[in-house]
C-alpha cells in the first residue's frame, strides 16, 4: 500500500493555486493603477517629452501584448482600432503583421485562422459588406470613451502609488 499524502498535497496545491491566483489580481490590479496614473501624468508634460514617453511606454505595452494576445483579441483590437473601414481578411493580417503578432503557433495559414475568426465573431460585434467579391469587416460596437481626469484626480491616485 502506498503511504503517500495524496489528499495533503492537493490541499497544498490548491492552497498554493488561491494564493497564487490572489498574488496575479493584486498585481493585475497594480498594473492598472500605474497605467491609469501614466495616462493621466502624460498629459502634465510638454509635447516633446509627452510624445518621448508615449513611445516609451507604448513599447513596454506592445511587447507584453505580443505574447499575451490571442488571435481574436489581436482582430478585435485591428477593428476598433479602425472602426469606420472596412477591412478584408488580407487587411487584418497586414495590421497583424505590421504589430508583430506571432503567428508561429499556429498550424494553419495565418489567412485562413484570420479569415475564420472573422466568420466567427458576434453579429454585435462586427458587421460584413462584400466590396469588389471579397467580404469585408467592421467593427459595430461602439469605441470606447476615454476621458481626462482632473489634476486634483491625478493628484489622488499619485498618493494612492
Amino acid at each position: 500500500m502506498n503511504d503517500t499524502d495524496y489528499k495533503g498535497i492537493l490541499d497544498d496545491t490548491v492552497s498554493k493555486f488561491v494564493a497564487a491566483r490572489a498574488k496575479k489580481n493584486e498585481l493585475e490590479h497594480e498594473i492598472a493603477k500605474l497605467r491609469q496614473f501614466f495616462f493621466a501624468t502624460i498629459n502634465m508634460l510638454p509635447d516633446k517629452d509627452r510624445e518621448a514617453f508615449l513611445a516609451r511606454f507604448h513599447k513596454v505595452i506592445l511587447e507584453e501584448e505580443r505574447s499575451a494576445v490571442g488571435l481574436k483579441e489581436a482582430i478585435t483590437r485591428v477593428l476598433r482600432a479602425k472602426p469606420k473601414e472596412w477591412l478584408t481578411t488580407l487587411d487584418v493580417r497586414e495590421f497583424l503583421n505590421e504589430s508583430g503578432f506571432d503567428f508561429s503557433n499556429y498550424k494553419t495559414n495565418p489567412l485562413a485562422s484570420i479569415s475564420t475568426t472573422l466568420a466567427r465573431m458576434k453579429k454585435d460585434e462586427a458587421e460584413t459588406t462584400i466590396i469588389g467579391g471579397v467580404t469585408a469587416y467592421r467593427w459595430k460596437k461602439k469605441p470606447l470613451k476615454m476621458f481626462k481626469p482632473s489634476a486634483s484626480r491625478i493628484r489622488d491616485l499619485a498618493k494612492k502609488l
